[in-house]
């Protein structure tokens, strides 16, 4: 007997954890959660918001020195009898607005100075970009941590 043992290797059967796989199952569902949160905010703040028609006053050019030109509509809207402005959540280019152009404004009736356009890009974005990109992420990190769980595959 000289003392070996036929014990495979540890590099053998120990497998490395996939990083990537555990980063996006970190990450997919914070994003998750935070399309959540944003989606309630949003829902809540519609199902509570009063509209109104308003008025697109300016484009102020949000862009820094050396960019492309990115606008954001500057509204005024009434209510009650009292003039109220605020802007549209995004800044685009083109302008997605021209001075003088009727919109629709959901305002809070406890607090009218907080308002959004009442545009499905307005109120939905943020919360459908948080939410796709948390469950591509979970569900990316789920295959690559499965396809990890199941070893190599033997070769036929």
């Amino acid at each position: 007997m000289s003392g070996k043992t036929d014990l495979p290797e540890p590099s053998q059967t120990a497998r490395q954890p996939d990083l990537a796989a555990a980063a996006l199952l970190v990450f997919g569902p914070l994003l998750l959660i935070a399309g959540l949160v944003v989606l309630g905010w949003n829902m809540h703040f519609i199902s509570r918001a009063t509209s109104v028609e308003g008025k697109v006053i300016e484009l102020v050019d949000t862009s820094s020195p050396g960019d492309s030109s990115q606008y954001k509509a500057i509204v005024s809207y009434e209510v009650s009898g009292t003039s109220h402005t605020g802007s549209s959540r995004w800044n685009t280019n083109p302008p997605a607005y021209e001075v003088g152009e009727n919109v629709v404004v959901l305002y809070d009736p406890e607090v009218p100075s907080s308002m959004m356009l009442d545009t499905f890009f307005e109120k939905w974005f943020i919360s459908l970009m948080f939410l796709g990109a948390g469950a591509f992420f979970a569900i990316t990190g789920l295959l690559r941590a499965r396809r990890a769980d199941a070893g190599p595959r033997p070769r036929t």
